[in-house]
């Protein structure tokens, strides 16, 4: 038992290694990283989300001419970063929950809910591409990101209580 356990300890180092470090060392300062993770990629997440909303247009005017910036109806590709906002902001709360998930060796519930992303997106590209375009590319990308973070942080909190961090909380 303690042989798989080392193994466990040893993956999640690997992929973190300041959470794999603390857990085997059994911590306190577990539940510090995970709050200082959150946090960092909810500020990161954040601030793309907003520029890439806020700035969409200025932006694409200096990355390409006027021709390819929305112009009344028609979407540019200002259009398209707008719509990627949301999926910017969601991916960091999704980076943080497959952190955890992989720390805390729940990779199991972790690969389904991903698979399940995949199906979404690829059924929803198959169905709204051809009728919307990118449009409907990045409609399925913040209905798949929306989704995705709303089944992988309830498996976050099961699995690291929060306030059961610093034990190691449960694996699912």
């Amino acid at each position: 038992l303690n042989a798989e356990r080392a193994k466990q300890v040893e993956r999640a180092a690997a992929l973190s290694p300041d959470l794999g470090v603390a857990r085997l060392k059994g911590e306190s300062a577990d539940r510090e990283l995970l709050k200082r993770l959150f946090s960092a990629l909810l500020l990161f997440g954040t601030m793309a989300a907003l520029v890439s909303w806020v700035l969409a247009t200025p932006i694409m005017r200096l990355l390409t001419s006027e021709a390819y910036v929305q112009s009344g109806l028609i979407p540019g590709a200002d259009t398209a970063l707008r719509l990627l906002a949301l999926p910017m902001f969601f991916n960091s709360l999704i980076l943080f929950s497959f952190y955890v998930l992989l720390s805390r060796d729940a990779w199991r519930p972790l690969l389904v809910v991903l698979c399940l992303g995949v199906l979404v997106s690829l059924g929803g590209n198959i169905v709204l591409i051809p009728r919307y375009g990118f449009v409907g590319a990045g409609m399925v990308s913040i209905g798949t990101h929306a989704l995705l973070c709303l089944l992988l942080l309830p498996l976050v909190w099961k699995v690291c209580a929060f306030g059961n961090c610093a034990k190691g909380g449960d694996t699912v």
